[in-house]
């Protein structure tokens, strides 16, 4: 049932690639050449954020996975230069794209099991976030926890995609979720804390 969900994933996220490649040709022609003066090679700050993000202290030996891993770095470094650039900008949302398709292109090349996959997941499920696609985000976020039920970050995540899309109910039952599986995470708690007064002061 996973492998068919998986099957249907990348079929999404195929015509999601398709989709956003044209909006890039559309927003280059419309300003009339390349989106951004940044270019596409990493800055060696992206290359450090990257080595201490993906690599350092990890067991690299599987090449079959480990191979296609730059592209996460290429996620993970147009997500940040996404952060830094205007809402409505077409910068922005040209390294939204460029993220996307860095995440995408490691979940379609590596295999399912891969240690990695739900880093990954939830790095796309952020990505989804910065573009104002929170529900997107939180199917996302299910996957990843789908692949690692104890992966603590996907359900901060999922918190923090719930409460942006404005369901708070929702928001309380993915800390609920995550302190069930480690009751002392201070991050979830204090999500958890934050939800339980906002919802005492509109009471």
């Amino acid at each position: 049932m996973i492998d068919r969900v998986d099957a249907v994933a990348g079929a999404q996220r195929a015509w999601q690639k398709v989709t956003r490649g044209l909006c890039v040709l559309l927003a280059m022609g419309a300003s009339g050449g390349a989106l951004g003066a940044e270019g596409f090679a990493k800055t060696p700050q992206e290359e450090a954020m990257c080595n201490a993000a993906i690599y350092r202290g990890r067991d690299t030996s599987d090449r079959n996975n480990w191979q296609h891993m730059h592209h996460y770095c290429d996620c993970l470094r147009f997500a940040r230069r996404a952060m830094t650039q205007p809402a409505a900008s077409s910068a922005r949302s040209h390294n939204i794209s460029r993220a996307l398709d860095g995440c995408d292109y490691v979940l379609d090349h590596t295999s399912s099991g891969f240690y990695m996959q739900p880093a990954v997941r939830a790095s796309r499920a952020y990505v989804l976030m910065l573009d104002k696609r929170y529900r997107d985000a939180v199917a996302e976020y299910e996957r990843a926890l789908r692949q690692d039920p104890n992966y603590l970050k996907a359900y901060m995540g999922l918190f923090d995609a719930w409460s942006a899309a404005g369901d708070l109910q929702s928001a309380r039952k993915a800390a609920e979720r995550g302190l069930a599986i480690s009751p002392n995470s201070k991050a979830l708690q204090r999500r958890l804390r934050k939800i339980t007064q906002e919802g005492e002061a509109d009471g």
